[in-house]
């Protein structure tokens, strides 16, 4: 076999295994977090630091830790979005924005967690978009799984796409508001 023929089946071989790993619409798009999304930003404070103090972080030590923040905002591991307060329940809807992945587009995970009386919180389901449909990433016979309050020194930073990504916010007024609020606190 020629060497240009054998550097053509490696790289059609190399090209195939990367479009099977790596399928764009194995993720969900834009357009479908848009539309399965429950939670959106306000810029009003969710006064669930009313109900427990959130001025450090939720610690698990299988699934990493939770920081919720005044207005909305949350993080878990590598994913940030948007909770809300339903009485004793807290509901979130993360995402890992494009420009935060290797490849692929967004993905999405939908969690819901129990607020418990002793100040910690309680994960009743977590599951994530992937392939076009919802997958549990915690099995459902390891729930629930309780996350400990711990305190902070450093809070950390929101990240900025939860500011700049219109369809996350209730109207664009209030984002451009809080976007140049954000900037002012983080860019300077």
């Amino acid at each position: 076999m020629s060497t240009s023929r054998f550097i053509s089946l490696t790289a059609s071989i190399f090209m195939m295994i990367i479009s099977v790993c790596c399928i764009p619409f194995s993720y969900p798009t834009k357009e479908v977090c848009k539309k399965m999304s429950h939670s959106k930003m306000t810029g009003k404070a969710t006064r669930l630091s009313d109900r427990i103090d959130i001025s450090g972080q939720f610690e698990s030590a299988e699934n990493g830790t939770v920081h919720f923040f005044p207005k909305g905002e949350v993080i878990w591991g590598n994913m940030s979005g948007v909770y809300e307060v339903k009485g004793d329940t807290i509901y979130a809807d993360l995402y890992s924005s494009p420009n935060r992945r290797v490849f692929g587009d967004w993905s999405m995970r939908q969690s819901k967690f129990s607020i418990s009386s002793d100040g910690n919180i309680h994960l009743l389901y977590s599951k994530i978009y992937y392939g076009g449909h919802y997958t549990f990433d915690v099995p459902k016979d390891k729930l629930p799984i309780l996350f400990r309050f711990k305190t902070l020194e450093i809070t950390p930073r929101i990240p900025k796409f939860l500011y700049t990504t219109k369809w996350l916010w209730n109207d664009e007024k209030t984002r451009k508001l809080n976007e140049i609020k954000y900037l002012k606190q983080y860019d300077n």
